[in-house]
């Protein structure tokens, strides 16, 4: 069976795996320093789980 580009466990993967990364973090980036960020209680919401998430993973 051929191996196809961004297959789980494969470099293309890993490679598309950090790009998504970079881009779901300047996202939140741009949307933190938009003015006005936190009374929009939607967004913040999600900002505030998603760093939660991420700080539970580190210590798992």
């Amino acid at each position: 069976m051929k191996d196809m580009f961004g297959s789980p466990g494969s470099v293309s993967g890993l490679m598309l795996r950090i790009g998504q990364c970079l881009c779901a973090a300047a996202s939140i980036g741009w949307m933190v320093s938009a003015s006005g960020f936190s009374s929009y209680t939607a967004f913040w919401y999600v900002v505030c789980v998603k760093i939660c998430v991420i700080r539970i993973q580190d210590f798992v």
